[in-house]
């Protein structure tokens, strides 16, 4: 059977219950229940209910930053590019390399990777944030840049693809770390684009290789 706070009363339904201005609360250390007056109590539950409101205005200050941020990241979002001049690999947000300082011009925000005999037999479209990632996994060279380094045809890279996409698959948690910052390009949409560009090169192996950077 409960007892109140104050153990002079029973209170077997565990309802707290008023006595001649005392309010009479079960024993409950986690919810910070006592015996003592009615002011006392309506004290406490004043100060409850600020705590909350305090902790729901500190909540909705950090999503008011956070959604900020992601606005101000989707209107300016970092390009990840590899300089044609000193072939340094990463975020500009101006249009000038920061190693070398050449004028990088405009650039897409997105890389296209195309299979053509003839007619184009595939397209793919993926967002230049995950360049990092690409880089990481040993496959940048191969879809971002492969007329540069010799990746003429489909068959010129799917050994490269294989590998890459081994890995990426065997090691999501250390890929996750070259997640964009501001959510465009995540490691959860480059797999399935690179497993997609895999199959199209098994597929078409004498296929030219088109990319648009």
């Amino acid at each position: 059977m409960n007892k109140c706070c104050c153990g002079k009363y029973s209170l077997p339904d565990g309802i707290p219950f008023e006595k001649n201005g005392y309010v009479h609360e079960p024993v409950d250390l986690e919810a910070g229940n006592f015996c003592g007056p009615r002011k006392n109590h309506d004290i406490r539950d004043l100060k409850k209910k600020v705590d909350e409101l305090t902790s729901e205005n500190k909540s909705l200050k950090e999503e008011n930053e956070r959604l900020k941020a992601e606005i101000q990241a989707r209107q300016e979002p970092e390009k990840t590019d590899e300089c044609k001049l000193c072939h340094f690999f990463g975020e500009y947000k101006w249009k000038f390399c920061p190693r070398c300082g050449k004028n990088l011009g405009e650039r897409k925000m997105s890389l296209d990777f195309r299979l053509q005999i003839e007619i184009e037999l595939f397209w793919k479209n993926i967002t230049h944030n995950l360049g990092k990632m690409a880089d990481e996994a040993g496959i940048y060279k191969a879809l971002w840049r492969p007329n540069e380094n010799g990746y003429v045809y489909a068959n010129d890279i799917i050994d490269i693809l294989e590998k890459g996409l081994e890995d990426l698959k065997k090691r999501p948690k250390h890929f996750e770390k070259f997640n964009s910052p501001n959510g465009w390009g995540l490691y959860e949409h480059f797999v399935p684009f690179v497993q997609e560009c895999y199959d199209a090169c098994v597929k078409h192996p004498k296929a030219k290789i088109y990319v648009s950077v």
